[in-house]
């Protein structure tokens, strides 16, 4: 009988050995499946473009490394390319070819040559309203709809609802402050404040409603609806019906003229240009994708906040009423922001063949034209990867420089906007607060740009007019 628990101790250890076996062998073959896969892929795109792999006007140089799970990685892994291979380089996304551009004056010149034979890949909108997302258009189209866009936008709109917008944001601020110390999870309660500061600061500016009244609360609803955690990419019947929903809901307030705010961005449309689907859809859109960038952004400026706070002295000693396009710390601070972050990519889709600088990109490839890469250049930005908002006194940047919001005919019409409200809440951080980061990691990946870790935190200290 003695002889028995050491049998069965025996068994008990090979029967666990004999799992972690399998689990490895397993392991081993999920990798070669994946490893297969890939290759097969990489075949297979080798195989359709075959005949632009030698010779004059052949492909990019480059592997056809899966770029998404590469970044996911090493964010710098274009620069590594470019360094090797050059500014203009090979790899795929997912089962699809992709051509890489590093460098603003070659992604204008991209642009310049080959807009009319390429198009924008974003959301695709034509199921809810002609013609579709603005960005998306092209040529005549195109021209028509950002031209009763810009009309819409007054110079002094964003001045005018300054009151507004700061107590929008101081507001939220405070609530979150209040609620965070019992908050099970701080940095989902801060990143819901900030959505709720960014689509409170759009609902106003775009469609006029003050906070609290009965259209704001129910659109702030509806865009709830929309899309809670990001936009959609692909509209399903919920993004349909919320849609919907806000599109019935404006266009009976746009019957009556006196229901709608004059200075909004919607009331200086009606006013100037007839409203129909298209241009109230891609309002309503704006918003909708707006709100989660902007969310993005403020979680940006946050983190650059809460790491720099011997930087903020300039941006307290400031007023709060920004000289337009002038050079303050507080705008400094946003543009670095931009330039270290905020901006990714532009992708568009070649719809023929297309040669440039020399290669061949085949007929529905993506083009990725890398804005983060190129604001890295030290040619133009001393110490490419260091938060140095003083750079923005020292020199002036060309759109082949610095393009914060894109480049050519699609250059984001309401950048002053993002610009303006992300000055707002920087100053309000720094005239209000003791900021003060309390969980971080790396940057993760989201749907289509990086953002600070999901565990991103900060906790809010008021400070007293005394401290500043």
């Amino acid at each position: 009988m003695s002889r028995l628990p050491m049998f069965w101790h025996a068994r008990s250890s090979a029967a666990k050995i004999e799992q972690r076996l399998f689990r490895v062998l397993l392991q081993m073959i999920e990798f070669l499946r994946s490893q297969f896969s890939g290759l097969r892929v990489v075949f297979l795109i080798l195989l359709k473009h075959r005949r632009l792999l030698f010779g004059a006007n052949r492909l990019p140089p480059g592997k056809l490394l899966p770029l998404y799970e590469r970044e996911q990685k090493n964010r710098r892994l274009l620069l590594e390319i470019m360094e090797k291979k050059g500014p203009i380089f090979k790899a795929r996304h997912e089962k699809q070819l992709m051509i890489c551009i590093v460098g603003l004056p070659h992604c204008h010149q991209f642009a310049q040559e080959n807009s009319s034979k390429s198009h924008m890949a974003t959301v695709d909108l034509k199921s809810l309203f002609p013609h579709g997302f603005l960005r998306q258009m092209e040529g005549t189209t195109h021209k028509r709809y950002r031209s009763i866009l810009v009309r819409g936008l007054a110079s002094d709109q964003i001045d005018r609802n300054k009151d507004v917008h700061l107590s929008i944001i101081e507001n939220a601020l405070e609530k979150f402050r209040l609620g965070s110390e019992s908050a099970p999870d701080a940095a989902t309660s801060y990143s819901e404040a900030l959505l709720e500061i960014a689509s409170g600061l759009l609902i106003q500016t775009f469609f006029g409603y003050a906070p609290g009244s009965e259209d704001y609360t129910w659109l702030l609803q509806r865009y709830q609806g929309l899309g809670k955690d990001n936009y959609h990419w692909n509209i399903g019947e919920n993004q349909k019906n919320n849609f919907v929903e806000i599109r019935d809901h404006l266009m009976h307030k746009l019957e009556t003229p006196s229901k709608i705010a004059p200075q909004s961005i919607l009331g200086r449309m009606a006013t100037l240009s007839s409203i129909d689907e298209t241009s109230l859809g891609n309002l309503i859109y704006m918003v909708e994708m707006g709100r989660h960038d902007m969310r993005g952004l403020f979680r940006w400026l946050s983190k650059y906040v809460s790491e720099n706070p011997k930087k903020l002295a300039g941006i307290r000693q400031e007023p709060s009423n920004f000289p337009p396009e002038k050079m303050t710390h507080t705008r400094a601070f946003v543009l670095e922001t931009l330039r270290m972050d905020q901006i990714e990519r532009l992708i568009r889709i070649a719809d023929v063949d297309l040669v440039f600088q020399g290669f061949t990109i085949p007929k529905d490839s993506y083009v990725r034209l890398c804005l983060w890469e190129s604001h890295k250049d030290s040619t133009n930005f001393a110490d490419p990867f260091e938060f140095h908002a003083t750079r923005f006194f020292q020199a002036s940047y060309s759109v082949k420089q610095f393009a914060p919001f894109g480049i050519d005919h699609h250059q984001c019409p309401l950048g002053r906007v993002a610009i303006h409200m992300g000055m707002l809440l920087v100053k309000t951080l720094a005239d209000h607060y003791e900021v003060v980061k309390v969980a971080d990691g790396p940057p993760a990946r989201e749907l289509n740009q990086w953002r600070p870790a999901a565990n991103f935190s900060i906790s809010l200290k008021p400070i007293s007019p005394r401290s500043l």
